[in-house]
């Protein structure tokens, strides 16, 4: 009976270092945490090496969307890009609500999708250790099960498909993308005819991601902008608002009424705001790489100046 206590602290040190083990050694866990990092490593290196108190920092936050809309090295050194693949709009308003104090920072420029109107739910969880000065709190918030706990479902689904995947003598999809990069393009006009192709495709699988979260705008949405308003104002941040382009063929399959309800709450809520939808509404196919995510080479430069005149005008859209 003595030894059932000493078993169970065994089978749960176990258990614990396991799954440490596991959500450590993850892609998903690895990739994210270390751009969060970078961001923030960043951010502090940029922060410093501003010289005038007349000058400071415009930071560009968001998810892939934004890395794929708005490039820094295209605008200045005084811009940097904080973006995380699957950013979530609830991570953007923790991220802003708890900017460092020695953050030089005049502006932020914020990559808002028509996706977000019915937002995911997150604990921000990965970005906590770098959100307290208590160095207990950063030991514990660092521990990957603690650290990972918002991506842990994420991973263990992306597991299970990659075994089944597996199973059926298919490759995961990491190595058939891998793969997929080393081909090269015979000739343009095929090259062209493939991306149209592509861009086509990728339209009906993209419909389906942003569907159950552009039925409507909820409440939910309304809050997270209005907060991010107050939490700019509280640090005297001046802040700008923005949705990146996507196909036509996409935004046009879109509820009407949420993309103008979407705008509204923009509107009501006072802030600066630009939708590029509007600006630059039928962008052809070679400006993206899929149906939500414009090109480096065409797409990103377009977009990125017309934001560098928004902010630089305040003129909101």
């Amino acid at each position: 009976m003595k030894t059932a206590p000493i078993t169970y602290l065994i089978i749960t040190s176990v258990l614990f270092f396991g799954l440490n083990a596991y959500v450590s050694s993850h892609a998903t866990y690895a990739n994210k945490t270390s751009r969060i990092d970078s961001n923030y490593a960043q951010l502090q290196e940029k922060s410093s090496q501003i010289e005038s108190e007349d000058e400071g920092l415009t930071v560009v936050i968001g998810n892939s969307f934004v890395n794929a809309s708005f490039s820094s090295a295209l605008v200045g050194d005084n811009f940097v890009n904080f973006t995380v693949a699957g950013m979530p709009l609830a991570d953007a308003v923790t991220i802003v609500e708890t900017l460092p104090e020695d953050a030089n920072i005049d502006r932020l420029l914020i990559g808002i999708g028509y996706n977000d109107a019915i937002p995911i739910i997150s604990d921000s969880s990965a970005y906590q250790r770098h959100q307290t000065d208590n160095l207990l709190k950063q030991y514990w918030l660092s521990i990957p099960l603690v650290r990972g706990q918002s991506m842990i479902t994420t991973m263990i689904k992306e597991d299970v498909k990659c075994l089944l995947a597996k199973t059926k003598n298919r490759r995961c999809a990491s190595e058939t993308a891998l793969n997929q990069n080393k081909r090269k393009p015979k000739n343009k006009a095929v090259n062209s005819t493939h991306h149209l192709h592509k861009i086509k495709k990728s339209t009906e699988e993209k419909y389906k991601e942003f569907k159950p979260y552009t039925v409507e705008v909820s409440e939910t949405f309304v809050d997270y902008i209005a907060r991010l308003k107050t939490a700019a104002a509280e640090q005297n941040i001046e802040l700008f608002l923005y949705t990146a382009p996507i196909y036509s063929e996409l935004k046009a399959q879109l509820k009407t009424s949420t993309i103008e309800n979407f705008r509204q709450v923009m509107r009501e809520t006072d802030v600066h705001y630009i939708d590029l939808n509007l600006v630059m509404p039928d962008l052809p196919h070679d400006c993206f790489v899929d149906a939500s995510h414009l090109g480096k080479s065409k797409g990103t430069p377009l977009a990125t100046e017309k934001l560098k005149q928004f902010i630089e005008s305040n003129t909101t859209i």
